[in-house]
């Protein structure tokens, strides 16, 4: 799974959770939004209610015939932030604006793009 947590830059005290789903993400017949906040959980040590979810499409991968991923947006408190400890499997974050994110050499130009769409789409 591939996170980004990026600040909203007109609302700093909320926290926008992008990530990318894959179908190996997901134990046994897990659905997209179960998945996303049972490994924000531990990945971040962060509960996330399902109503945060603003955003949730399925795409091919690019990778796996047949196989699908999934993209989702949450919002999460200032609150939820500053309660941040990685789980078990988180490594490393850091928080920046979305325009930062979106021209930053390292992000994951799928999620790059799909964060885009989720962006005009919410216009």
């Amino acid at each position: 799974m591939n996170w980004s947590p990026i600040r909203e830059t007109t609302s700093p005290a909320s926290l926008i959770l992008a990530c990318g789903i894959c179908r190996r993400g997901r134990e046994g017949e897990e659905s997209p939004v179960p998945c996303a906040i049972r490994e924000v959980e531990e990945e971040f040590a962060i509960s996330l209610d399902p109503r945060s979810i603003r955003w949730l499409r399925q795409y091919p991968s690019p990778t796996k015939s047949g196989k699908d991923r999934h993209f989702l947006v949450a919002e999460a408190t200032s609150e939820q932030i500053a309660a941040v400890s990685f789980g078990s499997e988180g490594e490393c974050w850091k928080m920046m604006p979305i325009k930062d994110f979106l021209h930053h050499p390292r992000a994951v130009p799928d999620l790059k793009r799909r964060l885009t769409e989720y962006l005009l789409e919410r216009r």
